[in-house]
């Protein structure tokens, strides 16, 4: 997405004066709908589990590690 380096980098020291135009829109649209299908996609093809797994382990690191701190 190198597109997006270009034209931001102006904005950030200037007051932003423009407006939208259609084909900017119907550009940024598209994009939009191009990274939120990516997103879904990635989402389906994921090996992570939808809920976490390992509470408990870490709540066990997290002890012993205030435990260590507490008694060094």
């Amino acid at each position: 997405m190198s597109f997006i380096g270009e034209p931001v980098e102006p904005r950030l020291f200037v007051a932003e004066e423009s407006r939208l135009v259609r084909a900017d829109h119907v550009f940024h649209d598209s994009q939009h709908r191009r990274l939120v299908t990516e997103l879904e996609s990635g989402a389906e093809n994921s090996d992570f589990s939808e809920c976490p797994s390992g509470t408990d382990a870490l709540h066990e690191l997290l002890v012993r590690l205030r435990l260590k701190q507490v008694h060094s």
